[in-house]
């Protein structure tokens, strides 16, 4: 099996903004013992300043556990604890807008790239922050938008105009009064792409509704380090006339020599895990049909 070497670097900034309601966080590391080597993430919070504030961060906090757990060995056992990490960032966000007022509006997006060592990739999110693979001409979307209008188009309606942005409104997102909204969750191996180095992007709307494909791309190929990278980033959505706050986080991963594994498609878990439940529905289903036939032939009778 080829070998890997992970670096990352990541910048969040206010923009125009009076306060950064975005949050990111990084971690990767080069002996994981079979582990995480690497894991970053960008939330994007809503429900007004304090709100948006406090919901981004909360998105993030705990992530540094799910980093550190030894437990997660297989890409099975990290698709369950990113799963659970969802799940508890919506408990936490019910549960500190029940300790104070203000609050009740609040949520966050939330978009999660995960890295075993053995090349297993988890990429999950629920709202509009996207993850993207960069290459030198062409930028790869790896996440699937929640709003309005890219839930519209995926299911091949007609789209008229944006009256008001409301086609932009969130369909799904981590908040105190949704309704357990199940996050995406895509996966594949890296070894699958081949030897050579691959860039991963993760980022809030602040850049890419300002900053086309093309620009990004360049300007992540025209810098000499992922740190130099994430500047010219967020300065060059400024200088677009970005009205938002900015997050980039940027993964590099180096595939060390070795001979690939088989290429594979990337593996939607949400739709995996539906045939899974339908398997699982289906046989209970006959059984309650068999027993109700048979109540009612007794009673015929």
């Amino acid at each position: 099996m080829p070998d890997l070497s992970v670096k990352a670097a990541g910048k969040s900034i206010c923009g125009k903004r009076a306060v950064n309601q975005d949050a990111l966080y990084i971690s990767c590391r080069s002996d994981s013992g079979g582990r995480l080597i690497a894991l970053a993430a960008v939330a994007d919070g809503i429900g007004g300043e304090k709100g948006g504030e406090v919901a981004g961060r909360e998105a993030i906090g705990d992530l540094y556990v799910l980093f550190d757990n030894k437990e997660i060995v297989s890409v099975d056992f990290l698709h369950r604890a990113l799963e659970k990490h969802f799940r508890d960032v919506r408990f936490r966000l019910k549960d500190v807008a029940a300790q104070e007022s203000g609050l009740s509006r609040m949520g966050t997006t939330l978009v999660v790239f995960a890295l075993l060592a053995d090349g297993e990739v988890i990429v999950a999110n629920i709202g509009d922050s996207r993850a993207y693979h960069v290459q030198k001409n062409k930028l790869r979307q790896l996440t699937w938008d929640h709003t309005i209008k890219a839930e519209a188009l995926r299911n091949g309606e007609k789209i008229d105009g944006n009256i008001g942005g409301l086609m932009e409104n969130l369909t799904r997102s981590l908040s105190v009064d949704d309704h357990g909204e199940e996050a995406d969750f895509f996966s594949w191996n890296i070894f699958s792409e081949g030897a050579g180095k691959q860039i991963f992007l993760l980022c809030s709307d602040g850049l890419y509704k300002f900053v086309d494909d093309e620009a990004i791309c360049t300007t992540v190929y025209q810098q000499s380090s992922l740190e130099a990278s994430v500047s010219a980033l967020t300065e060059l959505a400024l200088k677009k006339g970005s009205s938002d706050n900015i997050s980039v986080c940027l993964v590099e991963v180096d595939v060390l020599g070795g001979a690939p594994v088989k290429r594979q498609e990337s593996r939607h878990f949400q739709e995996t895990g539906k045939r899974r439940l339908s398997s699982v529905l289906l046989p209970v289903i006959c059984l309650l049909m068999v027993f109700l036939v048979i109540i009612l032939f007794a009673y015929l009778l």
